[in-house]
């Protein structure tokens, strides 16, 4: 199983510290997304905005692109959600469920749990289609404590 994050279109609001920085990086009252997708000890894959990917592919390079990925069950974040004790505490949750769903904070994804005949969309699209074929897939939704930044 991998866990995507990915930089969707509202990451523009958290200017002008996202100018060079990938938005799961930001450091929030000491926490990072991050570091607490990595606690989960699995692969990582991200959709970070076109200027930001050699960035990515350079300071990160254990993040594979959604074209690389042959898992299944995989957890897909929003790289916005705040970093927090209780948002460590309910990724992991959601990386545990055994059914797929959709957590959602008005029209924002916040996190999308796929079941394993689900595959990642791919990483030839860009973050808005990609997003819209995650919303039609019409999945449960999940309640979740998860906030965005």
């Amino acid at each position: 199983m991998t866990v995507l994050l990915f930089e969707d279109p509202r990451v523009t609001q958290l200017y002008p510290i996202t100018v060079g920085k990938l938005a799961f990086t930001i450091h929030c009252g000491g926490f990072q997304l991050l570091e607490q997708v990595r606690a989960l000890d699995c692969p990582l894959a991200a959709y970070v905005r076109p200027h930001m990917r050699t960035l990515l592919e350079t300071d990160y390079p254990e993040f594979k692109t959604a074209n690389e990925i042959n898992s299944s069950g995989d957890l897909v974040l929003n790289a916005r959600i705040a970093p927090s004790l209780e948002s460590k505490a309910e990724i992991a949750r959601l990386w545990k469920l055994q059914t797929p769903g959709i957590v959602q904070q008005g029209d924002n994804i916040l996190a999308v749990k796929l079941a394993p005949e689900m595959p990642l969309p791919s990483g030839e699209l860009d973050i808005g289609a990609v997003l819209r074929i995650l919303d039609e897939m019409r999945l449960p939704r999940i309640e979740s404590s998860l906030e965005l930044l």
